[in-house]
């Protein structure tokens, strides 16, 4: 995992204040903002403005409206990989696009980082754990050394338990009825589902993109401060690097997505309308649906307009969002548009105002050879005088300027 460094630009100057970055971090709370700009927890943060944000966030309020967190434990691991809490979700009454249904959560105690696999079947959380265990164990050149959890049935089967056994890995579970005991990963379960709520809210998408949110959600939430850790995030304490997020942007939101040269032919558009879905992992680029093919692609290239969201109504993709765009430039400075290869300005070049083109004009035909004699007139010219011997000879014929064609 890498900080992104995107050549990326925005469709129009949003100003860049406390309300936008709590968008842009998934609508956590305005607090946890504040504080990732004054202590300087990640890098990329910029601000424009520092006025309050609006109180009411109607996102949240549908994803969070009368939510009530569970008590903290007070306990958290001397060092990561020492306790790591586990929590399947509950069947996802609408199962997401690739088929899945179900999704296991692991949070590591001492870091509060967190990893979300999305899961077709509840029998499939032994190999989501296999899958965060290789991942975690190589990141920290250690094993796991004990893991808790609700002991359901997913989690108890026989080659999760030979597993542990083997590997020494001590189990411990939650008391019936209990649930407060995994605290860390059943509440992180809980505002997890809020926070895609809003997410959801926000973008118009359907719940078919429950899977999406919840990856671009741990992406994000790993970027953000948390009361159990003082000073630093989940994300520089798993991988001991500050977080940038000059990369992130509001889930959801029409981007315009960058065709590149060799899927274009002929004067084809250089773009094409998409949906901003998330941050795909070992890519330095973003993921985005684009609802005319129904496919998913992946571009380190688009221009984002973070205030418009088409969902995936075909009237609104079709329709360009004029009350959104900025007011017209004066003609000196309007935007010359891009061009590739030969055609490409030099960047020191001035940009040429745009001048409505002339009305046609009849082109006259050009004389197939440069020394063409033109049609003799309708009354034929006395006959020229022989040459003298040995004398230079010379044209007879009139010549004129080269006029404008």
């Amino acid at each position: 995992m890498v900080a992104h460094n995107l050549n990326c630009s925005l469709l129009k100057s949003h100003p860049l204040n406390y309300e936008l970055w709590h968008r842009r971090l998934a609508h956590v709370n305005h607090n946890d903002v504040k504080k990732l700009i004054a202590q300087e927890l990640v890098t990329g943060i910029k601000l424009d403005s520092r006025i309050a944000p609006d109180p009411i966030c109607e996102p949240c309020l549908a994803g969070k409206m009368k939510a009530n967190p569970f008590p903290a434990t007070g306990h958290i691991a001397a060092k990561p990989l020492d306790l790591i809490h586990i929590d399947v979700h509950e069947p996802v009454h609408v199962q997401s696009h690739s088929g899945h249904k179900y999704y296991a959560l692991f949070v590591d105690d001492c870091t509060k980082f967190k990893v979300g696999i999305p899961m077709k079947k509840k029998s499939k959380t032994f190999s989501a754990f296999l899958k965060f265990e290789a991942y975690a164990e190589n990141q920290f050149k250690d094993t796991i050394k004990a893991i808790q959890d609700d002991k359901g049935g997913e989690c108890m089967s026989k080659e999760f338990n030979d597993h542990c056994h083997k590997k020494g890995i001590v189990r411990r579970h939650t008391v019936r009825n209990r649930p407060q005991q995994n605290g860390s990963a059943e509440n992180g379960n809980k505002v997890i589902g809020e926070c895609i709520t809003s997410m959801l809210s926000e973008a118009n998408l359907p719940m078919q993109f429950w899977a999406e949110a919840l990856l671009a959600l741990m992406h994000v939430w790993n970027r953000c401060p948390t009361s159990a850790l003082k000073g630093k995030t989940p994300y520089e304490l798993w991988l001991k690097l500050k977080p940038d997020v000059s990369h992130l942007r509001v889930w959801g939101c029409l981007a315009y997505v960058h065709i590149q040269k060799d899927k274009r032919k002929g004067f084809s558009p250089h773009m094409e309308k998409g949906i901003f879905i998330g941050y795909p992992d070992g890519y330095k680029g973003w993921k985005f649906y684009i609802p005319s093919t129904k496919k998913a692609v992946i571009s380190e290239r688009a221009d984002f307009d973070e205030c418009y969201f088409p969902g995936l109504k075909k009237d609104l993709l079709a329709a360009l969002p004029n009350n959104y765009y900025p007011p017209a430039p004066p003609p000196q400075v309007v935007q010359m548009p891009e061009l590739e290869g030969d055609d490409a300005p030099s960047p020191d070049a001035p940009a040429e105002p745009i001048i409505p083109a002339p009305a046609p004009v009849p082109i006259p035909e050009a004389p197939e050879a440069e020394n063409d004699i033109p049609d003799p007139p309708a009354v034929p010219p006395e006959p020229a005088p022989e040459p003298l011997p040995n004398a230079p000879r010379h044209s007879n014929r009139q010549r004129n300027p080269p006029g404008e064609w």
